[in-house]
């Protein structure tokens, strides 16, 4: 068990994600009276339904802070010589907070792990998928077809209200490219 940065004395964790409160009198009131607290392991609170991260909350100089578990097993246990800001569990699994299945990694490295690993998926953006497509597939059939006939790229613009680069970009396939 190592001390958690920050919480030495006070909180410590485990290779595997266990974190343990060590034993602490608080003083109370004005008569001089104390309370023992501490000398327990910490339940692990789920962070969403989403997500089944865990976290655990640590009281340090009269103030409450959440600390995600994996980031307390990897900021007592991975050394982050790069100053990455994100842990990537290697195996997918939010749960797992060993230490062996922890990395220190950057957000792409996480978004690109995540993809890779089937843990999210990538929605198709193309063409109506897209939330800021304001053009339809027959639109943009309608465009081409136009185009075909000898209609010049401002004209089609003017007619549609698009912009002509719009326009121009759809004609000659750099836009709507899956489209035929």
């Amino acid at each position: 068990m190592k001390d958690i940065p920050g919480y030495e004395g006070l909180y410590s964790v485990t290779e595997n994600g266990r974190v343990w409160s060590h034993p602490k009198t608080t003083a109370v009131g004005s008569n001089g009276g104390i309370r023992k607290d501490g000398g327990r392991w910490l339940n692990l609170i789920r962070v969403t339904q989403r997500t089944a991260h865990q976290r655990v909350y640590l009281h340090a100089n009269g103030k409450t802070f959440g600390l995600l578990v994996h980031r307390a097993v990897a900021l007592a246990y991975l050394p982050n010589p790069h100053d990455l800001p994100h842990i990537n569990h290697k195996d997918g699994d939010p749960t797992n907070n060993h230490v062996e299945n922890l990395e220190w990694c950057d957000a792409a490295a996480n978004a690109r792990h995540a993809v890779a690993n089937g843990l999210t998926k990538m929605p198709k953006q193309t063409g109506t998928a897209n939330s800021q497509s304001k053009l339809t597939e027959s639109t943009v059939r309608e465009i081409r077809t136009a185009h075909t006939v000898g209609e010049s790229c401002a004209a089609i613009a003017r007619r549609l209200s698009l912009n002509p680069k719009t326009v121009w970009d759809i004609v000659h396939c750099k836009r709507w490219s899956h489209i035929d």
